[in-house]
Formats: C-alpha cells, sequence, structure tokens
C-alpha cells in the first residue's frame, strides 16, 4: 500500500477523501498519511483514530468558513438595504424641499 509521506489536514484532507471515495479504508487511511509502526514488529497499521479526528476537525472548519462566509453575505445585504433606504429617504428629503 502507498502511504503519503506527510500526513493530510483540513481543505486537503476532504479533498482526497472525496477522489478516493472507492478505495477501502485502509488503504485511503494510508494515503492520506495516517499510519502507525507496532514497535516489536515493525509492522505499518492505518491510524483510524488520528484519521477520523483530522477529518473531523477538517470538516468543522470547513463548516465554520461557510457559516463565516454566510455571515458576510447577510451583513452586506443588511448594510446595503440600509444604505439603499438612507439613499431613498435623502431623495425624497431633497424632493420635498421647503
Amino acid at each position: 500500500m502507498k502511504i503519503h509521506p506527510k500526513r493530510l489536514y483540513g481543505p486537503e484532507l476532504i479533498a482526497k477523501v472525496k477522489m478516493s471515495a472507492k478505495l477501502r479504508k485502509a488503504a485511503l487511511v494510508l494515503r492520506c498519511g495516517y499510519a502507525k509502526v507496532i514497535p516489536r514488529t515493525g509492522r505499518v497499521l492505518p491510524d483510524y483514530e488520528a484519521f477520523y479526528t483530522s477529518l473531523i476537525e477538517a470538516k468543522r472548519e470547513q463548516e465554520q468558513a461557510t457559516g463565516f462566509a454566510q455571515q458576510c453575505s447577510n451583513d452586506l445585504k443588511a448594510f446595503t438595504n440600509y444604505e439603499r433606504r438612507l439613499r431613498d429617504a435623502y431623495a425624497k428629503s431633497k424632493n420635498q424641499g421647503p
């Protein structure tokens, strides 16, 4: 099995998991760089615990980023609406005159 030279994290990990959906879980974990060596035997095994912990963290970060982007978009829409109402009110007050 091919073991990635470094552990993947964040968006790289999520992308690799999506690309390699048809692989067996052990192969996927090793290809993402999550391996551990048994000291007595020298045998290389998939490190499922570290892999799934990193995957959960990456998905949480992705959801937070998506939520933050959505919040920014909502704030921008609210500001734009407020700005439009101010312009309309100013134009209306100018048209009414003294």
